[in-house]
This record gives C-alpha cells, structure tokens and sequence, in this order.
C-alpha cells in the first residue's frame, strides 16, 4: 500500500467499510495505465476503450489504496473461493470514483465503469426510474465510445 499523505482520500464503502485512496496525480493515471497493459496484455476494444473493468478496478485500488479496513486485504480477494469477489472489488472501486468526481464539478458523478454496483432502481418510485434509465443508458454508452483516458483519468 502507498504512503500516507495529508490530501489523502477517505471513502466509505457500505458493507466493507472506510478505505483511505491517495489523490490521484498524473503519474498514477500513467501508472494505472501500465499496470492495466501488463495485467491485461493490452486488452483493448476496437476504438481504444478499456475491455476489462475488473482489470482497471483491480490496478486503480493497487496503486491508490493507502489503508484498509482491518481485516481487509486487496491481495488476499480470490476469485474462486470469494462468490462475491467481483461485488466487493466494483463496490469499492465505484465509491472512490463517486468520491474523486465530487472534486471536479465539470465532470459527472461516475463513469460508466462503476455500472455494475449500481444499485437496482426502486420499484416504489417507477415515475423517477422511467426518468432516470434513459439518462442511465446514454451515460453508458457515451462511456463506451469516449477514449480510454476517460475510464482511467
């Protein structure tokens, strides 16, 4: 895990607990991209966009991450034996992005990376969800014809 710093980044992750990322500087966007290429083998789609969201979730919390909840360890996560490895690696990894686009007001609350912890639309509300999958869709598939620096900025 990196050093601790005074800008550092707390983040709270319903279910797992409170996480302390570093503030993403341009060397670790350059970093996380490495990680990504050597991890995945330069697993891209056709127009450039990264294809393995897992991937990219995995090399951001390695790279930013400077504590754990205790008893919490990013290495320690196992595919095969944790039913819930994808679950728990989304869920953190959406609460930083949600957390680090709170500084940017230009920019939207999380990328479509993050989609797969959304939360499900509530069924007691079906006028707001009518209004919100549409705008859920677009944001989706903006994400997925923009660069990959969107994904990894």
């Amino acid at each position: 895990m990196r050093q601790a710093k005074e800008n550092d980044i707390k983040v709270d992750v319903p279910e797992y607990g409170s996480f302390t990322f570093a503030r993403r500087r341009k060397e670790d966007v350059y970093k996380i991209r490495s990680r990504y290429n050597v991890l995945t083998e330069g697993n891209y789609n056709p127009n450039g966009a990264v294809a393995d969201l897992g991937a990219l979730a995995l090399v951001t919390l390695q790279t930013l991450m400077v504590s754990a909840p205790e008893g919490f360890a990013l290495d320690d996560l196992d595919p095969l034996m944790d039913d819930d490895f994808e679950k728990k690696l989304f869920a953190i990894f959406g609460a930083l992005r949600v957390r680090e686009a709170a500084f940017n007001p230009k920019k939207k609350a999380a990328p479509a990376a993050v989609a797969p912890v959304a939360e499900p639309l509530d069924a007691a509300e079906p006028a707001e969800a009518a209004q919100e999958a549409p705008a859920q869709v677009a944001d989706t598939q903006a994400a997925e014809q923009s660069p990959q620096a969107t994904l990894i900025d």
